[in-house]
């Protein structure tokens, strides 16, 4: 049934272990997502392309632009009925919504797939020139910021008056999902980014308060950005700097390659799992790890 060779033993284990963790992480959501409350979030579910989005946690929908407005796509990082859709934007289109970092700390997480890159090299990388995911730019030296795809394919965070910015090791532009987050401490200017729920790299963009443009973009920019050709799903804003294992637990269930290599489904959000998968999980464990053994000792 799995090639009966150790290599596929051992990734049963693996996985299942996975999955059994997985469920009962979620049995206790209230303990593990305690600290990683998002002030808006988007999944992009809607059923009329060019309708506003629902903001699941609070008021700021985000308000559809361009003709065609972002469209509505299947393609998502796992097709589950937990996460059906994603948004599609063509290079022109947008949403709009309302910039919720007012003097507070900041990390912004979302699903992305595009080949797009910035549109010219700069010292730093200019936040201005990326292609944006999220977009708070204001022209000249401002307290603007800005989310997105520097000119070599790698995910960039910059922000004003200082302009500086910085790149992740990775590179996400490759036409492959990948969940991406940055934080942001606003007292000393420390920004860190991750890449599929692990820690790419940190940085420092100056202590300064990023909030001068009142309405951020979605897939666009403001000022000169190169156009965002792709999707983007389940983007969460926080006024809170997010941890490193609390990116984990945002991305890691989620983004796991021999979980997608098994076909196992999970949803993305993480809220199809529950109880029943712990124990699927658990019973999966035992066996796998039985095979293990057996094909341990039969050396």
């Amino acid at each position: 049934m799995f090639g009966g060779t150790l290599f596929n033993r051992s990734r049963l284990a693996r996985i299942a272990a996975v999955i059994a963790i997985a469920g009962f992480s979620l049995s206790t959501s209230s303990l593990a997502f305690a600290a990683a409350t998002p002030v808006a979030e988007w999944n992009f579910e809607g059923s009329v392309s060019g309708s506003p989005v629902d903001d699941l946690v609070g008021t700021n929908d985000a308000i559809p632009n361009g003709a065609p407005a972002p469209g509505i796509s299947s393609d998502v990082p796992y097709t589950t009925p937990d996460n059906a859709y994603s948004s599609s934007f063509d290079g022109s289109n947008f949403f709009v919504v309302i910039n919720p970092f007012t003097g507070s700390d900041m990390s912004i997480c979302a699903s992305i797939k595009t080949l797009s890159v910035g549109s010219q090299v700069s010292p730093n990388n200019g936040h201005w020139t990326s292609a944006p995911i999220v977009d708070g730019e204001v022209g000249g030296g401002a307290d603007d910021f800005a989310l997105g795809i520097d000119n070599t394919g790698h995910l960039n965070y910059g922000n004003g008056p200082s302009e500086l910015s910085h790149a992740s090791v990775a590179v996400v532009s490759d036409n492959t999902w990948h969940h991406v987050c940055m934080t942001r401490n606003n007292l000393t200017g420390d920004v860190k980014l991750y890449v599929d729920g692990v820690f790419d790299s940190m940085g420092n963009t100056g202590a300064v308060t990023p909030s001068q443009n009142p309405t951020l973009k979605i897939g666009s920019g403001y000022d000169g950005n190169a156009p965002f050709v792709g999707n983007i799903d389940d983007l969460k804003f926080f006024t809170t700097s997010l941890t490193a294992e609390e990116v984990e637990d945002i991305s890691l269930l989620n983004y796991d390659p021999e979980i997608q290599e098994s076909n196992v489904v999970l949803a993305n959000t993480g809220s199809g799992l529950n109880q029943s998968v712990f124990f699927t999980g658990l019973m999966l464990l035992i066996l796998g790890s039985a095979a293990f053994w057996t094909s341990k000792r039969s050396k």
